[in-house]
């Protein structure tokens, strides 16, 4: 890992021991008074992917496994320095955890740009990630997870957030036009709490927002003609970070959108609020500190890596689980949705990358 040029393979992330870039998280101050892991996180055995098709016929059914409990985020998803960062927040915020790692893997895949990630084949997958957080409005606490991970990013790395971070999603043009502002920075992690608005601007004739989008997670090559001004953008490294709430989905995506590969370059998560602290949830400072310096040491390592490859045991392990990710589902709108399964799961680089340090 001396140079920019080198590999890392994967390995069996969930059997490997994560060495310590700055010490373990472990050692900052937490208070585990409000803490029950098997109450927080679930394990994979509980729900068998294979099986999902035939016990989910629609929409609903996922609806309703979900407020019973049945679907949640399986421990192994905990893993490596992001997975420690989000069980240390968890005894001090009402957050989904799901909600929390989803967005700081989201952040984090911005910040290390376009020039690291996957490595599949002859495709080279930068850790270029649009995340949707769905949620019930003022309930399910999508604006607290986000407020985590905020502060976490911005803490650790203030130069980028004041030069990447924008908030709200209108027009194509306007996303090729805070690339070409930028210069020669490729980076842009967009968030907009009321998606919902933009899934109405995208019904708008001549609003080439969908299309922009959909270039942006493809290659990165963006260009958009007008009378008065051509701009092109090479290499655009953009992540979106996106709120809605379930009767908003169901309202507002347009079946075009649902249909022409827009919603699956979205990874979906449904959320919910995972606790009750009627005190107010607030990270304290010592343990947010701790953790924005190890994710800034980790991140500044994992820029020095170009890509991440299979070992063996990965690609055994691929192999087997790859037709599952694969398979079709009888649900139209869940098949369509998760069409992407087997490229959104390579595509969490970050992880990957912080990882193997």
């Amino acid at each position: 890992m001396s140079s920019a040029q080198d590999t890392v393979e994967a390995s069996s992330y969930a059997n490997a021991d994560m060495p310590s870039v700055f010490g373990s998280l472990s050692e900052a101050p937490v208070d585990d008074g409000n803490r029950n892991t098997e109450e927080r996180f679930g394990h994979s055995e509980n729900l068998d992917p294979t099986t999902v098709s035939e016990n989910v016929p629609g929409l609903n059914s996922l609806s309703s496994l979900f407020k019973a409990g049945q679907l949640c985020l399986p421990e192994e998803a905990m893993y490596g320095l992001p997975g420690e960062i989000v069980k240390v927040f968890d005894p001090y915020t009402e957050a989904d955890p799901a909600a929390v790692l989803l967005q700081l893997l989201c952040m984090v895949g911005n910040q290390l740009g376009p020039h690291v990630g996957m490595e599949q084949g002859n495709a080279h997958h930068p850790p270029r990630i649009f995340c949707l957080v769905v949620g019930a409005s003022g309930k399910a606490r999508k604006g607290t997870s986000l407020s985590c991970v905020r502060q976490l990013v911005s803490l650790s790395d203030p130069q980028y957030w004041k030069a990447c971070v924008r908030h709200g999603l209108s027009t194509g043009e306007g996303v090729i036009s805070a690339f070409v502002d930028q210069g020669d920075e490729p980076r842009l992690l967009v968030t907009e709490t009321e998606f919902a608005s933009v899934l109405e601007r995208m019904k708008r004739e001549g609003n080439v927002l969908s299309t922009v989008i959909r270039d942006s997670f493809d290659t990165g090559e963006l260009a958009t003609m007008t009378r008065n001004q051509a701009m092109r953008v090479e290499n655009a490294h953009l992540s979106i970070i996106g709120h809605i709430t379930a009767s908003e989905v169901r309202k507002r995506m347009a079946s075009v959108d649902l249909f022409n590969g827009f919603a699956n370059r979205f990874i979906w998560i449904l959320v919910k609020r995972s606790k009750q602290l009627p005190l107010g949830s607030v990270i304290p400072k010592p343990v947010m500190a701790h953790a924005s310096q190890g994710l800034m040491a980790a991140i500044d390592r994992a820029k020095s890596i170009k890509s991440v490859a299979m070992d063996k045991s990965v690609e055994q392990r691929w192999s087997d689980i790859y037709a599952t990710l694969s398979q079709e589902d009888e649900n139209e709108i869940i098949d369509v949705v998760t069409s992407r399964g087997d490229v959104m799961t390579l595509w969490p680089a970050p992880q990957k990358l912080i990882h193997v340090l």
